[in-house]
This record gives structure tokens, sequence and C-alpha cells, in this order.
């Protein structure tokens, strides 16, 4: 008689189950959530003095395809401009501005970037993470990455500074695991 419940790994060992925690996404560790930033910089002014050009760097790097991770230059010549990203809502002074209030089409957010100080905010994450039981490593995984382990395919929804959630395939069942930063 065994009170214990064992479990064959993929490599043929057996090991014990004693909490529940040794398999599945119980032993699916977080071991480093890394911050994915939006960033808007001034990059000079082009054009005629009658007729400038301001130059704007845009990186989105929680951008789902790689290519729009890419940073991206966009040009404005007055108040009003509007491209894929933002609206110039003002440009400080008119004459040789230094700042430019800018307000981004998603959200609806107004910012402001000066020659020395450019935008930056925390706009998603991805995630590095660990499944002991089969030696695995998943490295730079996104909302919307699948996760193969433990017989099970697993997507991750939901990424914060915090925690991951995954949902389990074919049920759909949400598992939040929290992120333990070592001390």
């Amino acid at each position: 008689f065994n009170p214990v419940r064992w479990q064959r790994r993929p490599d043929g060992t057996l090991m014990p189950i004693r909490t529940g925690k040794e398999t599945g996404l119980g032993a699916l560790t977080v071991a480093k959530p890394t911050p994915l930033y939006t960033r808007v910089e001034f990059n000079g002014t082009t054009g005629t003095p009658e007729t400038p050009q301001y130059r704007f760097k845009v990186t989105r790097e929680a951008e789902r395809q790689a290519a729009r991770r890419l940073p991206t230059t966009f040009s404005v010549s007055s108040v009003g401009n509007k491209n894929t990203v933002f609206l110039v809502r003002e440009i400080r002074p008119k004459e040789n501005p230094t700042e430019f209030v800018l307000e981004l089409v998603e959200g609806n957010e107004v910012i402001t970037v000066t020659r020395e100080q450019p935008f930056a905010r925390v706009a998603g994450y991805t995630v590095d993470l660990k499944y002991e039981p089969e030696k695995l490593s998943f490295n730079g995984k996104r909302v919307g990455d699948a996760l193969s382990f433990g017989g099970e395919t697993h997507k991750i929804v939901a990424i914060t500074e915090t925690n991951i959630t995954v949902a389990t395939t074919p049920n759909n069942k949400r598992t939040t695991i929290a992120y333990q930063p070592a001390r």
C-alpha cells in the first residue's frame, strides 16, 4: 500500500505526485516578464524653413506582427496632420518648435514629446516560462502564443507585470500563474 500517486515522465522515470502541482499548469513557472514599450521620439526637422517637416520615430514593441514592431518614421508638417499612429494637436513654439502635443490614435491618449524627452509607456509584456518536469523553456512568449507540455496545449491569454493567464484547450479553462521574483 502506497498513499502517494506516481506518474511516468516522458524520459521514463517515475515522479511522485504529492501536492498535485508537480505536473501540468501547477509546475509551470514564470522565469521573467519583460516589458514592451510604445515609444515616440522627435527625430528632427527636414524641408525648408517655409515648409518644415517634423519627423518622429515610432516603435511599437507590443505589436503582434514582427514587421510592425520595427521603428517607423512619420513626417508631419502642421497642427491637424494625422497618420496611423498619432494626430498633431499642438506645436510649441511655432518658430523652431521644441515641444509637440500629439494624440495617439489608439486609445486617444494625449502625449507630449520634446527634443530632449521622448514618450515611452509599457504597452505589454513578453514572458519567459519554465516547465521543469520535461525540462522545457519557453522564452519571449507573447499573448496569443501556444505552449505544449504535459500532453496538453495551452494558449497565453494575458500577461501583466505580476502574472500570466493561460487557457487550456479544448475546454478553455483559464489559470493564472503568479510571478515570484527572486529575492
